[in-house]
């Protein structure tokens, strides 16, 4: 449901900029990373890769400033995009995600 509605939102911002363009209205889609917020249960703190809510707006603010049509939050975020539907790295992601879906549906993971 998460992957899915982030991908419905950017979708749904990166053709509000195109319609929205002649007006004069800039829309800009983000995807934060992984930020350290209350999503996290206390008993399964964030990762040590994550990254402040202040960091993660300062990524956002600059790139809005900077009108990119996407930003992305994080490196990791960035590293995943060059690769997402690249087909030679398509069985390294796939066994990621699969094994993140897998611990999802088992409870493993709160998010």
């Amino acid at each position: 449901m998460y992957s899915a509605t982030k991908a419905a939102l950017n979708g749904l911002s990166l053709a509000l900029r195109y319609e929205l363009w002649d007006e004069n209205i800039r829309v800009t889609s983000t995807t934060p990373g992984t930020v350290a917020t209350a999503i996290f249960p206390k008993d399964r703190p964030p990762p040590a890769y994550a990254q402040t809510a202040e960091q993660s707006a300062s990524v956002i603010l600059a790139g809005v400033a900077r009108n990119e049509r996407l930003v992305l939050g994080d490196q990791q975020d960035v590293s995943a995009a060059k690769h997402c539907f690249d087909p030679n790295a398509a069985a390294q992601f796939d066994d990621h995600l699969l094994a993140v879906a897998r611990k999802r549906r088992k409870g493993e993971m709160a998010f």
